[in-house]
């Protein structure tokens, strides 16, 4: 990838967080492997952009903030809008930053999946607390 055009996208973001005064934080530290947002101060936590994948998690992150939808209960609505939002803003979508995109949205998906199986209750369970109760 050209470098000059990493640094259009690296400026792309920047332009954006400035435009809708949202700290954005690049500093990453050692060990740190998510990007993230903390939308109670509007600060977006993400990796030098150096490859079309951190731009779209960039804007992704970005998506959290002035995305559609960010304040529903289900996880992936809010994460499902916000990659709608990085797509409908990038100015350069792969179908690379595509695929990401829907592997993120399937991991999502799957561990929501997991925590609601986890929290549902067996009739046999039930059953024996009935006996012991």
């Amino acid at each position: 990838m050209n470098a000059a055009f990493i640094m259009r996208l690296q400026k792309h973001v920047e332009r954006l967080a400035a435009q809708h005064e949202i700290n954005l934080d690049t500093s990453w530290a050692k060990g740190v492997n998510q990007a993230h947002v903390s939308r109670a101060r509007d600060r977006v936590h993400i990796p030098p952009i150096t490859t079309l994948i951190r731009y779209a998690v960039a804007l992704h992150e970005i998506g959290h903030v002035l995305g559609r939808y960010q304040d529903h209960y289900n996880e992936v609505v809010t994460e499902r809008w916000a990659w709608e939002w990085a797509r409908r803003n990038a100015i350069w979508w792969t179908p690379e930053m595509e695929r990401f995109a829907e592997q993120a949205l399937r991991g999502y998906q799957r561990e929501r999946e997991h925590r609601r199986i986890i929290w549902k209750v067996r009739p046999s369970q039930l059953a024996r607390s009935r006996e012991r109760g």
